[in-house]
């Protein structure tokens, strides 16, 4: 009996903790969800295209991690320079990116949160985060025959 409460009460907090990621969104908006949106493909184009895509970034991961190649040593920054403006861009766009993730959160569309666009946004605010912590990385970028730029 308790095992039964407990099961449902759990059921009840989950159903409860991820209406907060769809129950705003306004679904008579035209492209915003509900059922026209649901159906707008094929299940046969949805698997087709998944298949496609799948492939093609497994055959460039492929390629890509036999071309590239580590550098032997990698560059430290100096000490000692300035780092005020990167702290203070950094303080504005992680206050920018904390904006919209609280309006997110107060109109109960948190699910808009997975768009590109806010992937990007946390990963940039992150990627700024380690210079100014003094975590010292290095960015990979290959030029066509496979050497590090």
């Amino acid at each position: 009996m308790v095992e039964a409460m407990e099961a449902k009460s759990w059921s009840a907090l989950l159903h409860e903790a991820l209406k907060v990621t769809y129950e705003g969104v306004d679904h008579s908006l035209p492209g915003n969800g509900g059922p026209e949106c649901t159906n707008f493909l094929s299940l046969t184009q949805k698997l087709i295209e998944t298949f496609i895509f799948v492939s093609l970034a497994v055959v460039e991961l492929y390629v890509a991690l036999h071309r590239i190649k580590l550098p032997q040593q990698i560059p430290v920054a100096e000490r000692g320079f300035d780092r005020t403006g990167k702290k203070i861009i950094l303080v504005i766009h992680a206050m920018t990116f904390g904006i919209e993730v609280g309006y997110k959160l107060a109109t109960k569309q948190t699910i808009f949160l997975l768009n590109p666009c806010h992937v990007v946004t946390m990963m940039q605010v992150s990627y700024k985060n380690l210079f100014v912590v003094g975590v010292y990385t290095c960015v990979i970028f290959v030029d066509i025959r496979g050497n590090l730029i």
